[in-house]
């Protein structure tokens, strides 16, 4: 827990905590809001039935769409979106942390507002 405390310590680790966390509500609220669509209830049916054979479907898919009913035991369209909010959120740190290495901490705060906030991305 002290090494916690001591990295947060720091204004940029702060502030990339702060965006992934901005982000992710952000994208909770917009799943939150809007209603399942016909691909999304396709996604879960597929889910409560999994196979490594689907042609269009990899086994991915079945498993981030199920995550959120099989661990809140309810569906609905948030519960089902959970898994790919969970996972776009591990992408931007991703995303941060290679934008650290291959130009500044300053350009990649930069490219991580950027991309938590554009809503292709949401």
């Amino acid at each position: 827990m002290q090494a916690i405390k001591k990295w947060l310590t720091q204004r940029e680790n702060r502030q990339l905590v702060s965006l992934l966390i901005s982000g992710f509500l952000l994208r909770s609220a917009i799943a939150l809001w809007l209603p399942a669509g016909f691909d999304e209830g396709y996604y879960y049916l597929y889910s409560l039935h999994p196979d490594w054979s689907y042609f269009d479907h990899p086994l991915l898919v079945a498993l981030t769409t199920g995550f959120g009913p099989l661990l809140t035991h309810t569906v609905s369209p948030f519960t089902i979106r959970l898994g790919s909010l969970l996972l776009h959120t591990g992408s931007l740190l991703l995303l941060y942390l290679t934008s650290v290495r291959l130009f500044s901490r300053q350009a990649a705060t930069l490219t991580l507002a950027i991309a938590t906030l554009i809503p292709i991305f949401q």
